[in-house]
């Protein structure tokens, strides 16, 4: 017989997820800045600061994936199945936004494919507001 979901357990799993995910945007945000500004501006970066963005972005991809396999083992109750798969999809999008951005920069060559940085960047906009619409669902179902 399997062990019913601990909603304690479940909802701190999910806020320590979006914690962490919010902590390292919050780091990332000043390498975003800086490859943005060449995609945008047309501003030029040194070898280093490329060095830096790749870096910093692997880090921030190796820990949106640790927190993506996290959501897909936790048990969710029964009351938010539904909404919690959602809310799966919604961040493994995020994830693999993060991943296309990363990939959209060529960090030997020094270059920035922009169409695809700027693609990434929407995508992963638009993947965070479904994680958030799937929270507000999981909040209002369990509050």
């Amino acid at each position: 017989m399997k062990k019913k979901a601990d909603l304690g357990h479940y909802l701190q799993t999910i806020t320590d997820i979006l914690q962490a995910t919010e902590d390292m945007g919050g780091n990332l945000n000043s390498y975003f800045d800086l490859a943005n500004g060449v995609v945008t501006d047309k501003k030029e970066l040194s070898a280093d600061q490329y060095a830096q963005i790749q870096e910093s972005f692997s880090q921030g991809i190796e820990v949106y994936q640790q927190n993506m396999a996290k959501l897909e083992k936790i048990s969710s109750p029964v009351a938010i199945i539904g909404p919690h798969k959602q809310l799966v999809k919604a961040y493994r999008d995020f994830v693999a936004g993060c991943e296309k951005m990363h990939a959209s920069i060529d960090y030997s060559g020094q270059k920035i494919d922009g169409p695809a940085f700027k693609e990434s960047e929407q995508e992963q906009s638009d993947a965070m507001d479904h994680v958030n619409a799937h929270i507000g669902r999981i909040m209002q179902r369990v509050g």
